[in-house]
């Protein structure tokens, strides 16, 4: 512990005017992390490769080698701290396009309120403190999502993001959450009723002058406050150590003004920091008094999250002192829900001590549980990685725990209702409804200790209104087993018959101990097929005319065609859809502002181009036409299927300073497009330093990247991108490059498919032989059929 407090200490500040390093010094023991006499930033703690990163002086730096301990200088962040990464401009942050600027998400929050004008709302709730000052600078707006038209109360959650200027990821997680809830309303039952029965206060950029700073590559984390450290890249506040709870209490914070966790002159000083307490002390009903020791009601409203970027984490109150907070139970079992989806570790607290934070100030004055959750690995996260995991996992998680906002200390010790179905899924007037669920007490993560689970005592459906409004009547359901007597039970009830329409069915789960959880929400379809409108016709192959078996959606509404005729029939309610036409080997089809009238048939047939494998390896036989650079090659060590793969260093670590590629032969793409690659891939890299790039070239022009992998993936996973390529000829290359300093296993891929629909796709029998060179055999005319 002696050796890690010398690390601490740096953090404390740095002699203006010599150069500074941002550096990654290694532990032993997570645990340590909670007795640093000196705050270090949660942000800058990898656990899964035990670091924290520090930025020092060259004295520091020499106090960290007389203390023996390993580190390592992060060449990128450390450029990244005094100068801009001179990169070109276009849509989204230069060199990182899936995350957009502070204005391209300003202007996509005005896009949504214009388009769902009866659901969202762009409102200014404060201003950066550049624009205090009187020139240029923001208005700090929040957007809100409801559906207007129903009344509350209703219970709110807020998410705020870029609250730290360099963490790429949160404002876009933000912003595309917002956006898939306005576009799936209506057609998601869970997105509906969260609309219909939630607020959603959205802060989408908290700091936006420090953002912009972040935007042109500095490592810029606080605001832009000029008073302190006056005309440097590390001048500024730390929001997030300048609220008013435990305010400077605890050695959470620095009072040097250039340190990255700078509290401030005092409490709440930064205009930023009063905007969002301004919107949470307005929003919140205060339910607790401001001590460490009273506990909020067990049927508290309303949620706080905090994003921010890295570690993988989903932290909690308090930061500030180890001394559990009252409603600690509660407050980590919410936690485990939110990583049940993201696989992240959730944590009572903080790692580190903290004080002047977001999350405590929601939990300390007001009762409202909040939390900080950490995105990823990196500040500067790769987009990669960024849309393949990050968000798909945590727009999920996210959603999921919005069903618990009513009371999310009790809800969260309950059920949750599953895998919901409806049969027959379009009902008659006449017909009665079967609902099926799973209902699951044991939904929660297990990153960090195991929450108990009860049994299932009880289920209940409500038909449109949901349990927590005037006139909901239940519909009992019953255990498929004929008992609730374990954690997880299939449960079935009857509902019917309905009226014609659209119908929302709540279910509810109770557990042993008496507690309900939080509802899941299905729709029930209810259309006359003798009067509804219809979209019927045939769906087939566009190159033999073969019939197709596709499922065919127009909102909520769906069908499937015949898999032996290919015919189908959509029911649907009057008004103009997009249908989707979808069937596994086939390029789905939208068929574009189809408007039906009442009682209204439209005849329409559907022909749907086939996708083929135009190439594939899985490097069994060789390298098959493949160049590769030493040290990749063939190897047994890892492979997906069956012995061989292509492995950048069989048997031993990578090498350091490497840019070496494996690159595959020329592969033939005319008339091909919905061009896709599919691979499977393993690897062990050093996070942020080294890296795996996957890339193309056509007609042998210049290389693209199409996907970056970086990090630990130990189990082969598949991976699926897009090639927006056309021309003649196409190469990959999956080429390694590697920095200055530590090694690991490396990089491995195996079964790699290039996919497209092309006029070769599926050629009919008799096409097959007028292209075959006579004379013709059997031989020959069963190989060419097994190709296809």
């Amino acid at each position: 512990m002696k050796c890690l407090c010398v690390v601490v200490c740096l953090l404390g500040g740095w002699a203006m005017g010599q150069d500074r390093q941002v550096v990654r010094v290694y532990f032993e023991d997570e645990s340590d992390l909670r007795d640093f006499p000196v705050a270090i930033d949660d942000c800058g703690v990898n656990a899964r490769e035990r670091y924290v990163q520090v930025t020092v002086d060259a004295t520091e730096l020499a106090a960290i080698d007389l203390a023996g301990l390993a580190y390592k200088v992060d060449d990128r962040e450390t450029r990244a701290l005094n100068e801009p990464s001179g990169m070109e401009s276009g849509a989204g942050i230069p060199g990182f396009p899936c995350y957009r600027t502070v204005e391209e998400t300003f202007d996509a929050a005005v896009q949504m309120v214009a388009n769902y004008p009866g659901m969202a709302t762009w409102t200014d709730i404060g201003d950066s403190w550049v624009k205090t000052q009187g020139v240029g600078g923001y208005d700090i707006n929040m957007l809100t999502l409801t559906n207007q038209s129903i009344p509350g109360p209703k219970p709110a959650f807020t998410i705020s993001g870029s609250i730290h200027a360099r963490e790429y990821t949160s404002p876009e997680l933000v912003t595309r959450m917002a956006e898939h809830l306005l576009a799936n309303y209506g057609t998601d039952p869970n997105v509906t009723w969260l609309l219909d029965h939630h607020v959603f206060y959205l802060i989408l950029v908290l700091n936006p002058d420090g953002r912009k700073q972040a935007e042109t590559g500095l490592s810029w984390r606080k605001n832009a406050n000029n008073n302190f450290c006056t005309n440097t890249n590390t001048r500024g506040i730390d929001l997030n150590r300048n609220c008013t709870f435990e305010w400077a209490c605890c050695g959470g914070s620095s009072s040097s003004a250039c340190s990255e966790t700078f509290h401030g002159p005092s409490a709440g000083s930064e205009p930023e920091a009063q905007a969002l307490i301004n919107h949470l002390s307005t929003t919140y009903p205060d339910l607790r008094p401001p001590d460490l020791t009273t506990p909020a009601p067990d049927d508290t409203m309303g949620l706080y999250i905090d994003v921010h970027s890295y570690g993988g984490y989903v932290l909690s109150t308090w930061g500030f002192t180890p001394t559990p907070p009252p409603n600690a139970a509660d407050i980590l079992r919410i936690a485990r829900k939110i990583t049940f989806f993201n696989g992240y570790h959730p944590q009572l607290g903080s790692l580190s001590t903290v004080d002047g934070t977001t999350k405590d100030y929601s939990y300390g004055e007001l009762g409202v549980s909040g939390y900080t959750l950490e995105l990823g690995t990196s500040f500067f996260q790769d987009c990669a990685t960024f849309e393949n995991t990050i968000y798909p996992q945590n727009l999920e998680a996210l959603l999921n725990i919005a069903r618990y906002a009513r009371a999310p200390y009790l809800l969260t010790r309950g059920p949750d209702p599953i895998q919901l179905e409806v049969n027959p899924p379009t009902a008659t007037p006449a017909q009665m409804i079967t609902l099926t669920a799973m209902l699951d007490d044991a939904r929660f993560g297990t990153q960090n200790g195991v929450e108990p689970a009860q049994t299932v005592a009880e289920a209940e459906v409500y038909v449109d209104i949901p349990p927590w409004q005037g006139g909901a009547t239940p519909i009992a359901m019953t255990a498929d087993d004929g008992t609730f007597d374990e954690t997880q039970e299939a449960a079935t009830a009857t509902v019917g018959p309905l009226s014609e329409g659209v119908h929302s069915l709540f279910v509810r789960a109770r557990d042993s101990a008496g507690n309900w959880g939080a509802v899941n929400a299905i729709f029930a379809i209810v259309l006359d097929p003798v009067t509804s409108p219809k979209l019927q016709g045939l769906v087939r192959n566009a190159n033999t005319s073969a019939p197709v078996e596709a499922m065919l959606t127009a909102g909520i509404y769906g069908t499937s065609s015949d898999p032996g005729t290919g015919a189908y029939q959509l029911l649907v309610t009057p008004g103009t859809y997009d249908i989707l036409v979808q069937a596994d080997g086939f390029v789905p089809q939208i068929l574009s502002s189809v408007t039906f009238g009442a009682g209204q048939t439209i005849n329409q047939d559907i022909f749907l181009d086939p996708i083929c494998v135009i190439h594939e390896e899985d490097f069994e036989s060789g390298l098959n036409g493949w160049a590769t650079q030493a040290p990749w090659q063939l190897s047994n060590e890892f492979a997906n299927s069956p012995t061989m793969a292509m492995n950048d260093s069989p048997g031993v670590s990578h090498a350091n300073n490497l840019n070496i590629a494996a690159t595959s032969g020329s592969i033939d793409i005319t008339g091909a497009n919905g061009i896709e690659l599919r691979y499977w891939t393993r690897y062990e890299l050093e996070t942020n330093f080294d890296y795996g790039h996957v890339e193309y070239r056509v007609d042998g022009g210049a290389w693209n990247e199409i996907d970056l992998v970086n990090g630990v993936q130990t189990v082969f996973q598949q991976r699926q991108v897009a090639i927006p390529a056309t021309g003649s000829t196409l190469e990959l290359r999956f080429r390694l490059t590697s920095d200055t300093s530590v090694t690991n296993d490396g990089w491995v891929f195996d079964d790699v498919q290039i996919t497209a629909a092309s006029s070769a796709c599926g050629q009919s029998l008799s096409s097959m032989i007028a292209q075959w060179p006579d004379p013709i055999s059997v031989t020959q005319l069963v190989f060419q059929v097994n190709q296809l």
